[in-house]
C-alpha cells in the first residue's frame, strides 16, 4: 500500500513523517525528563532533520537548553519556534522564563502578557504565576501579589502561586498573610521543602514576638 500511486501516496507520507517525528521527539522527551540533556540533544537533531521547520521540535530545543541554564541559546529557540507558529502561548510563556533566568524583567513581563492575552491557552495560572515571581524579583510587589492571585483564580489548586503569595507577605513582614498562604501551599503539595521551610521561618518570627 505503501507503495501504491496516485493521489494519497503524498497525505500518507507526511502523515507517517508526523508521526515519526514524533515519536523522535518523545524520545528526546524522555531523556529530559531524566535531566540527560546530552542523549537528549542528538534525538531532536534527528527530529529537526525530519522536520526543519516544526515549532514544537524547536520548542524541546529550547526548553533543553533552559534544563542546561543556556538561557541565551534557549531565548534563540524558542524565538525559532515562534516563528514558526507565531501563536504559541507556550512558546511565549517559556521565552518569558528563558529572559527571566536572565534577568531581563521587561522583556518576560512582555511574554508572560503575549501568553495570557491568548484566548485559547487553557493555563493561564502559569503565565500569571511567573509573572508574579518576575514581579517579585524586580522588586515590584504590589504587581507581583496582583498576577499571584489572579493565578489562584485562574486554578486555585496551583500550589506554587500561593507559595509565592506566602514569600511575598514574609518579606514584607506580614507573617500571619505569609502563614495562611504558605499553609494553603502545604495543603495542596505537602512536601515541598521549599514551602515547608518557609513556613517553618514564619512559625519562628511569630515565636520569636
Amino acid at each position: 500500500n505503501c507503495k501504491s500511486t496516485g493521489g494519497a501516496t503524498k497525505p500518507k507520507k507526511v502523515s507517517a513523517t508526523s508521526e515519526e517525528v514524533k515519536a523522535q521527539r518523545s524520545l528526546a522527551a524522555a531523556y529530559m525528563m531524566e535531566g540527560d540533556y546530552n542523549n537528549a540533544m542528538p534525538e531532536l537533531m534527528k527530529a529537526r532533520e525530519m522536520d526543519p521547520k516544526n515549532s514544537d521540535v524547536e520548542n524541546f530545543f529550547g526548553l533543553a537548553y533552559y534544563g542546561m541554564k543556556n538561557y541565551n541559546q534557549a531565548i534563540e529557540s524558542f524565538k525559532k519556534a515562534l516563528s514558526f507558529d507565531p501563536g504559541r502561548a507556550d512558546v511565549h510563556n517559556n521565552l518569558g522564563l528563558a529572559y527571566q533566568s536572565l534577568q531581563q524583567y521587561d522583556q518576560a513581563i512582555s511574554e508572560f502578557n503575549t501568553a495570557l492575552s491568548s484566548p485559547d491557552y487553557q493555563k493561564k495560572h502559569l503565565p500569571l504565576s511567573n509573572l508574579g515571581l518576575t514581579y517579585m524579583e524586580a522588586g515590584r510587589f504590589d504587581e507581583a501579589l496582583d498576577a499571584l492571585n489572579r493565578a489562584t483564580q485562574a486554578d486555585p489548586n496551583y500550589a506554587k502561586a500561593y507559595q509565592l503569595i506566602g514569600r511575598i507577605h514574609l518579606t514584607r513582614g506580614n507573617v500571619q498573610g505569609a502563614m495562611g498562604a504558605l499553609e494553603r501551599a502545604m495543603q495542596l503539595d505537602p512536601n515541598d521543602p521549599e514551602t515547608n521551610a518557609l513556613y517553618n521561618d514564619a512559625r519562628n518570627r511569630v515565636g520569636r514576638r
